[in-house]
């Protein structure tokens, strides 16, 4: 067949023209793809099909992927590392990542556990004060709740003191689900103590508590 006349749509392996090429078959309207989609299931089976570049694979010092792009080496000194922000949003996301790791078993991460924990204590608050004292930005604070809220963790209820105000409580579900993830955190404490040192931890917890970074803005985001 020449150019002139070769088809100017889409076909499939076999032959058979693509019907439509900028939708996939689904479970209804926001549901999983289907697997009878048969145009889909071609288009990833070539998807990850890449020119690996020829030539030069890269310096000795610098570790490169298979298709030859140069990648970072994690332990190569930066300058980055010598700033302050730097450093402490790393360890920040590292502890993090530890706590989130003991609370896997009761499908909380810290930042849900610490919600928890203070309305335990406090046992009703709004979601300001609360936001504030966990030091969590306003609308993130306010995401997170609403989700707690939908599995049925906390409950809203107007203030009895200002009807404009709404409070945050514990559901006895959140109730249970705290004592249920108590013991996992307390782990946690314990762990990261023994691998840091006692002296060490309360010592970072001092100082970190003791910070200055004068007057900011609030932040559009929170990490």
């Amino acid at each position: 067949m020449s150019k002139e006349s070769e088809p100017s749509y889409l076909t499939h392996a076999t032959g058979a023209p693509v019907g439509d090429n900028l939708n996939i078959l689904s479970a209804g309207r926001r549901g999983p793809a289907l697997l009878q989609d048969i145009w889909l299931i071609e288009k990833l089976v070539h998807f990850d099909h890449e020119v690996v570049p020829d030539g030069e694979r890269g310096a000795a010092d610098a570790a490169r992927d298979i298709r030859g792009f140069a990648m970072l080496p994690v332990n190569q000194t930066l300058e980055i590392d010598q700033c302050n922000c730097f450093a402490m949003r790393k360890a920040n996301r590292q502890i993090s990542r530890f706590y989130d790791a003991h609370l896997e078993p009761v499908g909380l991460r810290i930042t849900q556990f610490l919600t928890l924990a203070a309305l335990n204590e406090v046992r009703s608050a709004a979601i300001n004060p609360l936001a504030e004292r966990l030091d969590i930005e306003r609308t993130a604070m306010g995401k997170m709740v609403g989700f707690l809220e939908r599995d049925g963790l906390v409950r809203i209820r107007p203030s009895p003191t200002d009807g404009r105000s709404r409070l945050i409580e514990l559901a006895e579900a959140g109730r249970r689900l705290h004592a249920d993830a108590a013991p996992l955190w307390h782990e946690a404490q314990r762990q990261f103590q023994q691998l840091n040192g006692a002296d060490n931890v309360a010592a970072l917890r001092k100082a970190s508590s003791g910070m200055a970074v004068g007057e900011t803005k609030a932040s559009i985001s929170d990490d």
